[in-house]
């Protein structure tokens, strides 16, 4: 499964990451949150599989939630799971498939069930 990380610590994803254990699906360039626009370029280019999305990503006019909103407008097909400190209701209203939490445990365990699907 290709995986692509939307947030603005790519500093801490890279280390959930490497704790998670989970180096047998494909991990795309980690990099910080830029913008809606960057994001879609990205996705089209990328296709991955699996989005998981940071709820603050570093602006202060723009959540996780108006990303994923954009993301599903454009035709996403694939899972976007929210993986944020704060709780899922941060993105109410909007569809994803699951959270995370940042946490690493959680965070292969739920790749690996998806990917079983």
């Amino acid at each position: 499964m290709k995986i692509l990380f939307l947030d603005d610590r790519p500093q801490e994803i890279k280390r959930l990451w490497a704790n998670a254990g989970c180096q047998h699906h494909e991990l795309l360039p980690v990099e910080k949150f830029e913008s809606v626009e960057s994001t879609l370029t990205r996705i089209e280019l990328e296709k991955p599989d699996i989005i998981f999305i940071g709820y603050g990503l570093g602006h202060l006019d723009i959540t996780g939630k108006d990303v994923v909103i954009a993301i599903r407008e454009k035709g996403f097909q694939g899972l976007i799971i929210a993986n944020s400190g704060g709780t899922l209701e941060q993105f109410a209203g909007v569809e994803v498939d699951g959270e995370v939490k940042r946490n690493p445990a959680i965070l292969c365990q739920l790749i690996d069930r998806l990917s079983n699907q």
